[in-house]
């Protein structure tokens, strides 16, 4: 158990994100333009993360509308906050992030490594799409220019990408 716990202090993190970083490069064939800075949060820390970027991200009266939509159809209860939801949920599923504007990958500390691998492989790739293709900018960009449409194809594009890497990824041992 000692070994285990080690692969998972902050260090075994860290290191498993660098080799993960290797093999992301060999299946994306992106080489890193740069190092790719890393850093480990504890959930409190990326819940924070995540809030201000729902509140950079959308406005009150949008969650407001989209709550009283879901209600309506029956989707979540009339009595459910459903900002708090978003952010539950968010909370809970996200395993890590990379941010561009600090361009840092954030590993969680609270998961197992062997949870944490797939999610530090899509992470990874969204490092390697922003060194070589800048996509927060852009996205920043079509956002300003009030193009929702673009946005949400780049941000699609993005996802995508990082998906795709996650599953060869996972598939590399068949």
């Amino acid at each position: 158990t000692y070994a285990l716990m080690q692969e998972d202090s902050q260090d075994g993190l860290l290191k498993a994100a660098d080799e993960i970083t290797q093999q992301v490069v060999r299946i994306r064939c992106l080489e890193p333009k740069a190092p790719i800075k890393k850093g480990v949060e504890t959930r409190e820390e990326i819940a924070r993360y995540l809030d201000r970027r729902v509140k950079e991200d959308y406005d009150e009266k949008d969650l407001l509308a989209e709550g009283r939509l879901l209600e309506n159809l029956g989707l979540i209860p009339e009595a459910a906050k459903y900002k708090d939801l978003v952010m539950k949920l968010l909370t809970e599923q996200v395993g890590g992030y990379y941010d561009p504007e600090e361009k840092t990958l954030f590993i969680a500390s609270w998961l197992p490594i062997d949870q944490q691998r797939p999610v530090m492989a899509h992470e990874i790739a969204h490092a390697l799409q922003d060194q070589h293709f800048n996509l927060g900018r852009m996205i920043k960009e079509d956002l300003e220019r009030k193009n929702d449409d673009e946005a949400l194809a780049h941000k699609a594009l993005a996802e995508g990408d990082g998906m795709a890497v996650m599953l060869d990824y996972l598939l590399q041992p068949a």
